[in-house]
């Protein structure tokens, strides 16, 4: 009894260890489980933001560089279309002065004979003969009888050169003013081009800056956050290596101390099992003890062994009992010494069911086997004097109901 109380103390506290451990490592893997959640979630959710920021600004990207690209278009357009005006623009000029010049030299030309002619009749020089003539002609086809009309064709000859080179010179003019015109809305056109795209530069440089101060203020404060929860994470698993390491060192503690107090209590119980022993050592029966004189027995009790097998053994039980079913034949062993009587009594079920053979040595009244009763309960007795060599066999009741 006091080594089970023993092993079942030392199984409480075995229990205990055992039960607390697991308890610890269970909360320990539910933390590790929620940091391991809580930083897939973060990862997820951080990745999904670096998605849509990706795409926000591969879309921004796509749209200037799509405006970038129609910009482009315009301009290129507008300089082809003021290159073709301004190649118009100077093949009529061109035009315009290759006109003008020979006209001009026409004019030069006309005025020069002129007034070569006249000055060859003024002067009388020695104009050759078909000049003259045809300066005589000419005079003679005017009325010299009235002398100022030779005058007044000169002098509207005179003035229709003038009005002409006049005429020549008002058109130079205009000429001149449309061009300068044309030069300076040109200039101005070009100024207003430069300036709406110096503008359109400044607003994309704007927000292209924009856009990367988001982008970096957005990581800077990701990071943060990493940093935050990495930190978290580490004083987490800081706190809860500590609280192990405390956990370890108190059971260490435990196992110290209750494998002192086990030393202890085994030494004692070392002592009270020694003494216990002595105790019941001076108080047992004596094997096979021998009585003189009258020895008194009160409430003897005995055991009763139902047969499993077809051996009966008298180191077992003195009662024995047994259901035949079949053929069976019965033998006896651990008989007591010669010179000690053993007695056993035998309870059977259905014994005249089947045959029966005796174990060697029984002797029966009248030396005949008892017919025993095919469905029903006998009892039988057997007592031996001299080692089992005899047995004397009685039936003490048949069909017992």
């Amino acid at each position: 009894m006091v080594d089970s109380i023993f092993k079942k103390i030392g199984s409480v506290v075995a229990t205990s260890v055992a039960t607390e451990a697991t308890a610890r490592q269970a909360a320990d893997a539910t933390l590790q489980a929620a940091i391991t959640a809580a930083e897939s979630v973060r990862s997820t959710a951080v990745a999904d933001e670096a998605t849509a920021r990706a795409a926000a600004i591969t879309t921004e990207a796509t749209a200037r560089a799509a405006a970038d690209t129609t910009l482009t278009s315009a301009i290129a357009s507008e300089a082809t279309t003021r290159a073709a005006a301004d190649t118009t623009l100077a093949g009529e000029l061109s035009a315009e002065a290759t006109a003008r010049t020979a006209a001009d030299n026409t004019l030069t030309n006309a005025l020069a004979t002129e007034k070569s002619r006249i000055d060859s009749i003024l002067s009388a020089s020695s104009a050759d003969k078909d000049s003259f003539a045809e300066i005589v002609t000419l005079i003679n086809t005017v009325d010299t009888a009235a002398g100022s009309s030779f005058a007044g064709y000169v002098t509207s000859n005179n003035a229709a050169v003038s009005s002409l080179d006049s005429a020549y010179k008002a058109a130079d003019t205009t000429l001149t003013n449309a061009i300068s015109a044309e030069a300076t809305a040109r200039a101005a056109a070009d100024a207003t081009l430069t300036s709406a795209v110096s503008a359109e530069a400044t607003a994309r440089t704007a927000a292209d800056t924009t856009l990367q101060s988001n982008i970096t203020a957005e990581a800077t404060t990701r990071a943060a956050a990493d940093t935050t929860l990495t930190n978290a994470v580490s004083s987490e698993a800081s706190t809860r290596a500590a609280a192990d390491t405390t956990l370890t060192n108190s059971l260490a503690a435990e196992a110290t101390a209750r494998q002192s107090a086990d030393s202890s209590e085994a030494t004692t119980r070392a002592a009270a099992i020694t003494t216990l022993t002595n105790d019941l050592a001076s108080k047992s029966p004596v094997a096979n003890p021998t009585f003189t004189g009258v020895a008194t027995f009160v409430g003897v009790k005995e055991t009763k062994v139902a047969l499993s097998n077809n051996n009966i053994d008298l180191a077992t039980a003195s009662v024995f009992s047994k259901t035949i079913s079949g053929a069976t034949t019965f033998t006896v062993s651990n008989t007591p010494a010669s010179g000690l009587v053993g007695t056993f009594l035998l309870n059977l079920t259905n014994g005249g069911s089947a045959t029966i053979t005796w174990f060697t040595g029984v002797k029966w009244v009248g030396g005949t086997a008892p017919t025993l009763t095919t469905a029903g309960r006998d009892r039988l007795g057997f007592i031996t004097e001299d080692g089992g060599t005899t047995w004397d066999g009685f039936v003490l009741g048949k069909d017992l109901k």
